[in-house]
């Protein structure tokens, strides 16, 4: 990014599933010093679409499948996919795109659960399986297993990213992160078990 802020060029930024323009907003913010960089995001829901184009004019937002990205090759600097993939049925074939579109060098950030964790299998399993029942979720990562799939379609993976601690109840997450403490002891946890984190961040590269 300093590269590209000094020789004045345009920064392309491709939220890959954008959902309602959260995403979209929060990254606009934390980039603001640096100028010339074009938000482009893609849905498959058009009301999601309409949402998220209707936040900022400078957001070029359309309706497209992560299967069939509708751009050329080796074009966008960034690309975001957060808390997406869990939900496609076909992994390797979004990868795939995703890293068709992304140029070389280009930095890949992906957020998804990690409901393949000792802790998420006991929710889903035995606590509370009727999460298990109604889901929409294809895939239930662990650490392991999600950066493998990265590793396969050629991306190289810099960093990762826990988040909070995965209690296997959700009505005992929901209580613990209303004070402070049980924040505390949230972070205790996820210091202790990083492996039994509620999702991860994964930074690669192409």
């Amino acid at each position: 990014m300093k590269k590209h802020k000094n020789s004045g060029a345009e920064l392309n930024f491709l939220d890959a599933g954008c959902g309602d323009g959260v995403n979209l907003v929060g990254m606009s913010r934390k980039l603001m010093n640096h100028s010339n960089i074009r938000y482009i995001g893609i849905d498959y829901s058009p009301l999601r679409v309409s949402r998220a184009s209707a936040l900022n004019h400078l957001f070029h937002v359309q309706q497209a499948s992560l299967y069939n990205l509708p751009f050329k090759d080796n074009i966008f600097d960034i690309v975001l996919c957060n808390h997406v993939l869990e939900h496609v049925p076909d992994l390797s074939l979004a990868l795939g795109e995703i890293y068709r579109v992304l140029m070389p060098g280009g930095l890949l950030i992906t957020g998804v659960p990690n409901e393949g964790c000792l802790m998420g299998r006991l929710r889903n399993r035995y606590v509370q399986p009727s999460i298990l029942r109604k889901t929409d979720h294809f895939h239930f990562f662990t650490e392991k297993s999600f950066g493998q799939s990265l590793i396969e379609k050629g991306f190289n993976i810099q960093s990762v990213e826990y988040e909070t601690f995965f209690f296997p109840c959700t009505h005992i997450n929901t209580l613990f992160s209303q004070f402070s403490i049980g924040h505390h002891i949230m972070l205790i946890l996820l210091h202790l078990f990083p492996s039994q984190a509620g999702g991860f961040i994964v930074a690669s590269v192409k």
